[in-house]
């Protein structure tokens, strides 16, 4: 006859549940493979964890030479969640104690420099074309892209 201790059980149950990425992070972390997929950085993703139990989310890219193009971990930073975002070669990109912020940095980051980047270049061509002295003309594009970013 097996003897089962509750008492142990419910602990690894209850540990096993922590670790788990709870709905609302299982969406933001849907939003990151989205972003990466539309980037063409992405070809699918997968769970795992670290050394210490704590719950990873990674994208997956379908070449091989660089196979994780994110990964995600879950820590616990001063009895607080705490998420790490790195790339496919252990860089941190972003890190901070609320997953939705995280991730909107990280996806908003590539966005808002791709949308800067176009409007400096206009800017510069649109200056470079114009009449006066190239002081002038740097002034005003140094004003314009402070209003941009």
């Amino acid at each position: 006859m097996n003897v089962v201790f509750l008492d142990v059980a419910r602990r690894k149950e209850r540990a096993a549940t922590l670790n788990a990425w709870s709905p609302a992070e299982m969406g933001e972390l849907t939003r990151l493979y989205l972003a990466k997929r539309e980037q063409g950085g992405a070809a699918g993703f997968a769970y795992g964890e670290t050394d210490q139990r704590d719950p990873q989310f990674y994208v997956l890219n379908s070449t091989g030479t660089e196979p994780c193009t994110a990964c995600v971990s879950r820590l616990i930073r001063d009895s607080r969640r705490w998420y790490v975002i790195e790339d496919g070669q252990g860089n941190i990109q972003v890190e901070g104690g609320c997953l939705r912020t995280v991730v909107g940095r990280l996806c908003g980051y590539w966005s808002l420099m791709r949308h800067t980047l176009a409007a400096a270049l206009a800017l510069i061509g649109q200056q470079c074309v114009s009449d006066g002295p190239f002081s002038e003309n740097l002034a005003a594009i140094v004003n314009c892209l402070s209003a941009i970013g």
